[in-house]
């Protein structure tokens, strides 16, 4: 899984013609698009596992509560795994 990282992405915020979307794991920032311009992609849906690559959505592998583990390349290492 080189280059790659999942994350659990929150809920977006849209903020003056803005749209921020972070993940609610580590706070990094997934998505921040200007609602103006030509092109808007669609927010990450929130609560799944998004894996990411040259930070960019690559799979959506589906909500975390149904995984007994989270995946060897998770945003931060968890003292539970």
């Amino acid at each position: 899984m080189d280059d790659t990282v999942t994350h659990v992405p929150s809920p977006p915020l849209v903020y003056k013609q803005r749209m921020i979307q972070r993940c609610a794991v580590c706070g990094d920032k997934l998505l921040d698009i200007n609602l103006n311009g030509d092109e808007v992609q669609p927010a990450h849906p929130d609560g799944e596992l998004v894996r990411f690559k040259n930070r960019k959505s690559v799979k959506i592998m589906g909500e975390y509560e149904r995984f007994n583990n989270v995946p060897p390349d998770f945003c931060i290492v968890l003292v539970e795994n």
